[in-house]
C-alpha cells in the first residue's frame, strides 16, 4: 500500500542518507574504494531485489552506485521500498566496513544579531546547532547593546564569531545596492570590523572571520572592484581572518589572489541556478521551506555532490561552509535537523581552522 506524506517523511528522517526525488522515488548514492567492489555491490542489490520481487533502478558510475526505489504498481513509495533501503544499506556495510573517511569536516554558519525581541531570542537558540556565526555590525542591522549580547552568547556556546558588515541602509536591511566608490566600501567595512572586534575582545574572545552581508555580498560575487575593496579592508585590518565568499565568485578569486584564507560558502535553504549562482530573492522559489529538501541539499553541498537547480538540472557547488538563515520560524528546527543529518553522514561540524 502506498504511504502517505507523513509516513514518508517519518521514514526519511530515520534514513538521512536517502533523499526524495520527483515525489515517487527515494535515492541514495554509495561510494566504493574500487570498481570491482561497486560491481559486486550492484550484483548483491540485484539478488536482494529479485528475491523481494522488486525492481530498483541501479546505476554504476565507476566507483559509485546510485539506487532509486519506488513501487510502480502502488504508484509511489511503500513500506517495501524503505525495507529494501535498509537491506541495501546493510549490504553496503558488508562491502565497505569503514564506509566514510575519518576526517570530513564542514562548517555550519548563520547570520545573527539582526533581529529584536522574540526574533532575537530565536537567533540565540540557533547557536547550539552551529559552529560559526556572523554578527551584524550596526550598519544594516544591530546596535552596540545587541552586538554585545550576541557576542557573549556565541562565545559561551563555543562557536566562532565573525563580522557581518553591510551597507549603511537599515531601512532596506542592506539588501539594496548603493552607488559607493571602492574607497567608501573599504572604509565602511573597516569601520564595522573594528567595532565588532573590539566588543569580541572585551568579552575575552577573538574575531575569527568576515562575511559581507546582503547587497554587498551579492555585488562582490560579480564585481571585481567591490570584491577588491572588501579584500583590501580585511588585509589592512587582520590578514589572518578567514573571509567567507560565495563559492566560485569574484570575491573568492580576489581573496585567494591576495593570499587570504577563503571559506567557500553554500546555502542549504536557497535555490541555485544551473550555473551555480543563488536564485534572486525576487523569485518565489528562492528560499526552500521543505525540511527534507533542506537536509538533502546540505548533505549534497557538504559531500560535493550534485543536487537539483531551480531549473531542475543538476548543479554541483564545492563548499567549506553551509549557511542557514535564522530569519524564519522554522530556523531552529532546520538547523537541528541539518546538523544531525551531517553528523549521521560522518561529517564533523566545526568552524574553519578547527575552532
Amino acid at each position: 500500500m502506498r504511504l502517505d506524506e507523513a509516513a514518508i517523511e517519518a521514514e526519511l528522517r530515520r534514513r538521512p542518507e536517502w533523499v526524495r526525488e520527483d515525489e515517487k522515488w527515494i535515492v541514495r548514492r554509495y561510494r566504493f574504494p574500487s570498481f570491482p567492489a561497486a560491481m559486486a555491490f550492484a550484483q548483491a542489490v540485484g539478488e536482494i531485489a529479485e528475491a523481494a520481487g522488486h525492481h530498483p533502478l541501479i546505476a554504476v558510475d565507476y566507483r559509485a552506485v546510485t539506487l532509486r526505489l519506488s513501487s510502480w504498481q502502488a504508484g509511489g513509495l511503500t513500506a517495501l521500498d524503505f525495507d529494501l533501503a535498509d537491506r541495501f544499506d546493510a549490504a553496503y556495510r558488508r562491502f565497505v566496513p569503514e564506509e566514510r573517511p575519518a576526517e570530513r569536516a564542514i562548517d555550519l554558519n548563520a547570520d545573527v544579531g539582526e533581529a529584536a525581541g522574540e526574533a532575537a531570542a530565536l537567533e540565540l537558540e540557533l547557536l547550539s546547532h552551529l559552529s560559526s556565526v556572523n554578527v551584524a555590525c550596526g550598519f544594516h542591522a544591530g546596535d552596540p547593546d545587541g552586538m554585545v549580547r550576541t557576542v557573549r552568547a556565541a562565545l559561551a556556546a563555543g562557536v566562532a564569531v565573525g563580522a557581518h558588515p553591510g551597507l549603511p541602509d537599515r531601512f532596506g536591511f542592506g539588501r539594496r545596492w548603493m552607488d559607493l566608490a571602492p574607497a567608501e566600501i573599504e572604509a565602511i567595512v573597516l569601520y564595522q570590523l573594528g567595532a565588532l572586534a573590539a566588543l569580541v575582545r572585551a568579552e575575552g574572545g577573538r574575531l575569527a572571520h568576515v562575511k559581507p552581508h546582503g547587497a554587498l555580498y551579492n555585488r562582490a560575487a560579480d564585481d571585481p572592484a567591490v570584491a577588491a575593496a572588501i579584500v583590501r579592508s580585511v588585509l589592512k585590518f587582520d590578514a589572518g581572518l578567514f573571509l567567507y565568499a560565495l563559492a566560485g565568485s569574484a570575491l573568492e578569486r580576489a581573496a585567494r589572489e591576495a593570499g587570504l584564507r577563503v571559506v567557500r560558502e553554500g546555502f542549504a535553504d536557497r535555490a541555485y541556478t544551473a550555473d551555480g549562482r543563488l536564485l534572486s530573492r525576487r523569485d518565489p522559489r528562492a528560499v526552500h521551506r521543505d525540511p527534507i529538501r533542506i537536509r538533502a541539499q546540505a548533505l549534497h553541498l557538504a559531500a560535493g555532490e550534485a543536487f537539483p537547480s531551480a531549473e531542475g538540472t543538476p548543479v554541483r557547488v564545492a563548499v567549506d561552509s553551509i549557511c542557514l538563515h535564522g530569519d524564519t520560524p522554522e530556523a531552529v528546527a532546520h538547523a537541528r535537523a541539518v546538523r544531525a543529518t551531517l553528523e549521521a553522514a560522518g561529517f564533523a561540524v566545526r568552524p574553519p581552522g578547527g575552532g
